[in-house]
């Protein structure tokens, strides 16, 4: 029996509030071959509305899928990490991630309102195995399999803003 909830899609509309919201229900038990199983708490909802079978089972394919992937790509991960954590950050580093501040503070216009930038930063010779390492991580957010405490590497991460970063220091 595999125990894990997720969420199909009907084919059912409602309205609320002016708003078309699409109905969805959630399932949480399967069979070991990955078939929805009759002890589901919704299982009865599959006379009404046959499509939610298929929709939940591939959804439960899916997670099954990653489930199998984890092993071998948390092995890859813990590799990936050890090269670019021995690599010189001292050398040329090149950006593999960019993000931008957006509190509503920054609305104000002019000077010392830009948005912050972040860019996260690695050694240009070890760009593709964060970028690999990072796309690992990212396949498995929501994963309660893989560690991602063990795969945290090292990066330098550089702000570009108009304004001082104020910290209250207690």
């Amino acid at each position: 029996m595999i125990k894990h909830t997720v969420k199909a899609n009907s084919n059912k509309t409602v309205e609320i509030n002016g708003d078309v919201h699409v109905l969805a229900y959630t399932f949480d038990t399967f069979t070991n071959n990955g078939k929805l199983s009759k002890s589901d708490k919704n299982f009865y909802l599959i006379e009404q509305m046959p499509e939610l079978k298929e929709r939940a089972e591939s959804e439960i394919a899916r997670y099954i899928e990653l489930m199998e992937q984890t092993k071998e790509d948390m092995k890859r991960a813990l590799e990936l990490k050890e090269i670019i954590n021995q690599a010189n950050f001292e050398g040329e580093l090149v950006v593999i991630k960019h993000r931008v501040s957006k509190s509503a503070w920054y609305e104000g216009n002019g000077v010392g309102n830009m948005r912050s930038r972040y860019n996260t930063c690695v050694p240009k010779s070890v760009e593709q195995e964060a970028l690999e390492l990072q796309a690992i991580r990212k396949k498995h957010q929501g994963n309660e399999l893989f560690d991602f405490v063990k795969t945290a590497y090292i990066t330098i991460e550089k702000r570009e803003a108009d304004h001082d970063n104020f910290k209250e220091v207690l």
